[in-house]
Formats: C-alpha cells, sequence, structure tokens
C-alpha cells in the first residue's frame, strides 16, 4: 500500500505528543508516587541476530533535521522564553550555533526541554496548538542528535542510548514534580 500524497508526519507527531500530554496530565496522581524502577524483558531471540552480520546501513542525511532546528532558534525565542527556563533556553541557544557533526543533545538537555513542555501544557500559558509546534523543531534536534551518535558510534549503541535516555527522565522527574506542583517558583 502506498502513502496517501500530503501526508503530515509533523502534524501527526504534534497529534501524538497532545494526546500524550494530555494522558500525563490526566494521570498526574499516580505518576507522581514514587516508584522503583523495573528493567524491561526483552523477548527476542539474540543468537539469531548475532550469528547474521549484518549489512551497515548508509548515514542519515539529517542537515534538514537540523536546519529545521536553527532557523526555529531564531524563529520561536518568544514562545520558548514562555515555557523553558533560561538555563535551558541557554543551552539550547548554544545547541543551535553547534557546526554540522558537533550537534550533540545531552539526555539532560533533552529531558528538561520535555519537562518544561509539559509543564507549559499543563499550566496553559501559550496556546496548546502552539506549544507543540514549538516543540516539534526540538524534537528535530533532539532526533538528529540522536542519529548521528547512533551514526558514530554503530547501531549496537542504540539499545544503550535509549536506555540513558529513559534513565535521565527517571533522574530528573523531581523536577518534573516541583514544575508540577509549584509553578509559581519556575517562571521561565
Amino acid at each position: 500500500m502506498t502513502q496517501p500524497e500530503g501526508y503530515d508526519v509533523t502534524a501527526l507527531i504534534t497529534r501524538i505528543v497532545g494526546a500524550l500530554f494530555s494522558d500525563i496530565e490526566t494521570r498526574a496522581l499516580q505518576w507522581q508516587q514514587s516508584r522503583p524502577v523495573a528493567r524491561l524483558l526483552e523477548i527476542d531471540d539474540r543468537s539469531a541476530t548475532e550469528a547474521t552480520p549484518r549489512k551497515p546501513n548508509p548515514p542519515a542525511d539529517v542537515r534538514p533535521m537540523i536546519e529545521s532546528f536553527r532557523l526555529a532558534s531564531s524563529n520561536l525565542q518568544d514562545i520558548w522564553g514562555q515555557v523553558m527556563t533560561p538555563r535551558t533556553l541557554l543551552a539550547v541557544k548554544r545547541l543551535a550555533q553547534a557546526k554540522g557533526s558537533q550537534h550533540s543533545m545531552p539526555d539532560a538537555l533533552w529531558v528538561r526541554i520535555v519537562y518544561d513542555f509539559l509543564a507549559a501544557f499543563r499550566s496553559r500559558t501559550v496556546n496548546r496548538n502552539h506549544l507543540l509546534g514549538a516543540l516539534m523543531p526540538l524534537y528535530l534536534g533532539w532526533a538528529a542528535s540522536h542519529v548521528l551518535t547512533v551514526g558514530a558510534h554503530g547501531v549496537e549503541t542504540a539499545e544503550r542510548q535509549i536506555d540513558a535516555l529513559a534513565s535521565a527522565f527517571e533522574a530528573d522527574k523531581p523536577y518534573l514534580v516541583a514544575r508540577w506542583r509549584w509553578p509559581d517558583r519556575f517562571n521561565p
């Protein structure tokens, strides 16, 4: 089956993130509780994939994603300034100035961006459609960084990268809880 013309990936991702943020808002009492993190069990046969050598994939062209991120960093400062703390906004500005292969968004920065946008989604300080639209170029910046890292270190590191990102989200959860419960203390 072919993909229909006019398929808008940005609109699709924006709808998914909006639904995710709404669900997080609805389930705030559950996720704010402290619980031990359990590892997920993997259900796959590694021996079959390890026996067959993989062909290396050609490097992905992340330039359009980085350019979208850079363009947004100069055009969306007003919205980003209403959402992100000054420290996070400064880190994003510095990243936008990085040269192509030096484009690397640390997990901690991506986590803060997501948490800041989630808190703004809850507080409704910015129209939710504008807010989600302003998050998209930041996501593209993170995705480009992830693709560059996996490309430089091999596909085998992708799983470790995702585990590290999940750990970063869990480690910074107290920040989100504080922004959620006491939003007035975090005026960006």
